[in-house]
């Protein structure tokens, strides 16, 4: 458990990282991490998270979600959590789904792009981009959750022009990895993303940047001259944070 949170301002908040970003992207989740450290928004940390159960919700498990879901909840209460800050899109929907398993449930839900745009003064950035970008807006926070403005703000505010693509915000094209279609067809999950990246060379920008670690990962496997980038990386570069890489990286 975290013990910085225990102590800050708000030690009854929870930062869950989920499990898309600790396989695909833990980089990312060590960034935001520095980022909430450094805009002193307290947490606390689980020592072992529990997936939240997004994926069975998806493969037709509703049984199986509703007993995790009142796993989870167990935990959170005994933790005293009254609010949950998540970096991943897909666990943002699903705690904010578990009022619909848990009748109890009462934890407010918040994406970690929100903590950090209503955080986040102009002084804070140390180093600024005055360069052309595109956010490619995550499905989950953007059709279900309507978190679209909060990341751009926070681009404006580091100084980046942000030029939309075709599709955008609550009209977003999936970057074709979600729904387990990265691992049920990749040839179709491919083709998906050249067909955003494609969106992305079309407004003549080289850099996608992104909230979603499945987003950064699958976008990054199919982009040859785009660079793809996470909002953790592009903040945390601007508040001159170090990312400083621990002796079990890569261990769970």
């Amino acid at each position: 458990m975290g013990l910085f949170g225990l102590f800050g301002k708000r030690g009854k908040t929870l930062y869950f990282a989920g499990c898309t970003s600790r396989r695909f992207l833990r980089d990312s989740d060590d960034e935001y991490k520095q980022i909430l450290n450094k805009l002193e928004i307290g947490y606390i940390e689980l020592d072992k998270e529990i997936c939240c159960g997004l994926g069975l919700i998806d493969a037709g498990f509703e049984k199986d979600a509703r007993k995790l879901a009142r796993k989870n909840y167990d935990l959170f209460k005994e933790l005293n959590v009254n609010k949950i800050i998540t970096s991943c899109p897909g666990c943002f929907k699903m705690f904010s789904e578990y009022k619909d398993f848990v009748l109890d449930w009462g934890i407010e839900v918040e994406h970690v792009i929100v903590s950090i745009a209503e955080n986040l003064d102009a002084d804070d950035i140390i180093y600024s981009n005055s360069s052309n970008v595109t956010y490619h807006d995550p499905c989950y926070l953007s059709r279900f959750g309507n978190v679209v403005d909060a990341p751009r703000k926070i681009l404006r505010m580091i100084g980046y022009n942000v030029v939309e693509m075709w599709h955008n915000k609550e009209d977003t094209l999936c970057c074709g990895a979600g729904g387990g279609m990265i691992f049920n067809n990749k040839i179709l999950a491919n083709r998906i993303a050249k067909k955003r990246i494609q969106e992305a060379e079309d407004v003549s920008v080289n850099k996608i940047v992104t909230s979603c670690p499945m987003c950064v990962h699958h976008l990054s496997e199919n982009s040859s001259e785009i660079v793809i980038e996470s909002m953790s990386n592009v903040i945390s570069s601007a508040l001159g944070i170090k990312l400083e890489v621990s002796k079990d990286e890569g261990e769970d």
